[in-house]
């Protein structure tokens, strides 16, 4: 690099102006790679799920549709919301389901040495003497079948994103 061209990124990096449109730029670019990359294609299954959880009800959301007849009508609109409920979860539950399903699959195809804490359906064993340590009580520190916390949040509201 020559004197003149130092000089010049010296220059460059000094202007404040130009270094904030450069980590604006550089903030847009990361921006739309996750979301192409990430965001919009988990939206995308969301929505596929939401919409297969709609054509095919869960049997308790299609229980509460047939109350409605003999509730009082200002009570459908909670029968309403408990049958969104229901289909939300039913959706997180399948999704979670499938995620597990790709999880496994992708351990399988990397032919990684089978671990014995994890069972067939993904749950793993819960080490118990170091779950009491921690003051974790076992047998309450997870749901089989049950999709985390964390992961229906995030899910229920990309699908509040969608329903708007």
């Amino acid at each position: 690099m020559n004197n003149s061209s130092f000089l010049e990124l010296l220059q460059t990096m000094r202007n404040k102006q130009a270094l904030e449109k450069d980590f604006l730029e550089i903030a847009a670019a990361t921006r739309t790679m996750l979301h192409d990359k990430y965001i919009n294609r988990l939206r995308s299954a969301i929505h596929a799920q939401n919409m297969h959880t709609r054509e095919n009800p869960p049997k308790e959301a299609r229980l509460l549709e047939a109350f409605k007849p003999f509730v009082p009508e200002e009570q459908h609109a909670a029968l309403d919301k408990a049958s969104q409920a229901i289909l939300t979860l039913d959706a997180c539950r399948r999704i979670s389901g499938q995620m597990s399903a790709q999880v496994h699959t992708a351990e399988v195809d990397a032919k990684a040495p089978p671990d014995p804490s994890i069972h067939k359906d993904g749950v793993y064993d819960i080490d118990s003497q170091c779950a009491r340590k921690q003051g974790i009580n076992p047998s309450a520190a997870h749901s089989a079948g049950q999709p985390p916390a964390t992961m229906m949040m995030l899910l229920m509201m990309f699908m509040m994103e969608d329903m708007q």
